[in-house]
């Protein structure tokens, strides 16, 4: 299709775009110019993105607009920016073709869509529409004759080009890996939909408890039982042929997952670092999930850093960081307790935490202290107490809220106070519990845990509560719940 019109305004080409685009299924499109309408457009490119943006686009969140001008033709891409696309996550990734008559085939289908000639001409033209249309900037060449593998935003474009997803292709792809070739995930596959949510409901309760996530995606769990790694192996084979290898440390097993896959949950806005330090909240992405996905995130947090009793009920724990100590340069955080609350707590403390070099009290010993009659002394615990309920763990409070949605009830409660000796952090450990019989039949129906012993208790107590648990059940099925 030519667009003929000379003198030709931003406006008008807008008008002339969204016409194509109300008459085609394609995530891209492409149309012949003339000289004119070329140079015009290169002109005011930043305008036509902008006009196309504002009028075509409800979400820009989830949708953004892309143009590029290659030799006599534009080309209109509505770039699918959903965090829900694994595509999306793996952006930065290099995905492997099984061998070059693969990536071959894939780059003939590509050539066909867009009615160009197997040529290196045409190949010149392909690179310089990716480059183009990338958000990065980068003008690399997409596809090279010497190598197998394209980056993740390239594929995303050829899987438009093409009206494909990610799994669509997973036969195709051997292998992929960051841009160094480490860690890199054999067979991956590509899970989507309610699978794709699922697992990173799951994944996401235990990187939140158990893990440290690397800035540059290194994800290092931490677990003493050989069962529960060998479970967390069987999820993470959800994104390929993973083997987790199992090297241990302080009398825990230490485990490292693919950093694919941990840049894919720092995509999905999980917290690298120091967690308790920065004190942030659970992902966003967690937060709105389905109920399904609600009750596989507690399936799995019980397990990792949970506890269940009969009498006390369900009970995680979470840290918050008052001073970071030897890390305060690093992270560039000012402590929110002064020498007074440390010597008060080292002067109280209690002897049990000694063998880890820790000084702790409990909330209990630190409300005592607010009724002291030593006025300077009271003045200080009040003064940390205060401190301590106006800052309390972000993480643990969405996830309360998160738990509310099944209408279970847990109530948060800073249970220790604990001073390093060996490096001057300053923590306050926070326990939610969740200890009403109702509430406790409710998550144990909805979501038991994931693990053979501690399942085992949460049986055992339904079992001899079989009045309350069958009043329960009938219950959640009137609410749609289904219950095994």
């Amino acid at each position: 299709m030519l667009f003929q019109s000379i003198i030709i305004s931003i406006p008008h080409l807008v008008d002339f775009i969204q016409e194509l685009y109300e008459n085609t299924n394609s995530r891209i499109i492409h149309t012949e110019i003339n000289s004119e309408t070329v140079e015009a457009v290169r002109n005011d490119m930043t305008q036509l993105v902008t006009s196309l943006n504002e009028r075509l686009v409800p979400d820009r969140m989830k949708n953004q607009f892309r143009v590029a001008v290659v030799k006599h033709r534009i080309y209109i891409w509505e770039s699918e920016n959903t965090l829900d696309k694994l595509i999306n996550a793996y952006s930065k990734e290099r995905f492997y073709f099984r061998n070059r008559r693969n990536l071959v085939g894939f780059v003939r289908r590509i050539f066909s869509e867009l009615n160009l000639v197997e040529s290196s001409a045409s190949m010149n033209h392909l690179n310089e529409l990716f480059s183009q249309l990338r958000d990065n900037g980068s003008k690399t060449k997409a596809i090279r004759s010497s190598q197998l593998n394209i980056r993740g935003y390239d594929l995303k474009l050829c899987l438009d080009i093409l009206g494909l997803e990610l799994n669509d292709i997973e036969g195709e792809i051997s292998k992929l890996a960051g841009i160094n070739g480490q860690g890199a995930i054999e067979n991956p596959k590509f899970p989507d939909g309610d699978k794709l949510s699922e697992l990173r409901a799951r994944l996401g309760a235990i990187i939140n408890s158990d893990c440290h996530i690397r800035k540059d995606g290194m994800i290092t769990y931490y677990e003493s039982s050989l069962e529960r790694i060998d479970y967390v192996e069987t999820l993470v084979k959800g994104f390929g042929d993973i083997k987790l290898h199992r090297g241990k440390r302080d009398g825990r097993y230490e485990v490292c997952l693919p950093r694919s896959i941990g840049r894919a949950f720092l995509f999905w806005e999980f917290t690298a670092g120091d967690k308790p330090l920065q004190n942030n909240r659970l992902s966003v992405h967690i937060r709105n999930v389905s109920l399904a996905d609600v009750r596989a995130y507690f399936e799995e947090l019980i397990p990792e850093d949970g506890y269940f009793t009969p009498h006390a009920g369900f009970s995680w724990s979470r840290s918050v960081v008052l001073d970071p100590g030897i890390k305060r340069e690093k992270y560039q955080i000012v402590p929110l307790v002064g020498m007074e609350e440390l010597s008060l707590v080292c002067d109280y403390g209690d002897d049990h935490w000694t063998e880890r070099q820790l000084i702790g009290i409990s909330l209990t010993t630190l409300r005592e202290l607010t009724k002291s009659e030593n006025e300077r002394i009271a003045a200080i615990a009040n003064r940390l107490l205060t401190t301590i309920l106006t800052n309390p763990s972000a993480l643990m409070d969405d996830e309360i809220k998160l738990l509310s949605r099944l209408n279970i009830n847990a109530h948060p409660y800073p249970k220790d106070i604990v001073y390093s000796n060996r490096t001057g952090r300053f923590s306050i450990n926070w326990t939610a519990y969740v200890f009403k019989n109702e509430d406790k039949m409710r998550w144990a129906l909805l979501c038991p845990p994931r693990d053979i012993v501690k399942r085992k208790k949460v049986t055992e107590w339904i079992r001899e509560n079989q009045d309350l648990s069958i009043e329960v059940k009938k219950q959640l099925q009137s609410e749609g719940y289904r219950i095994d």
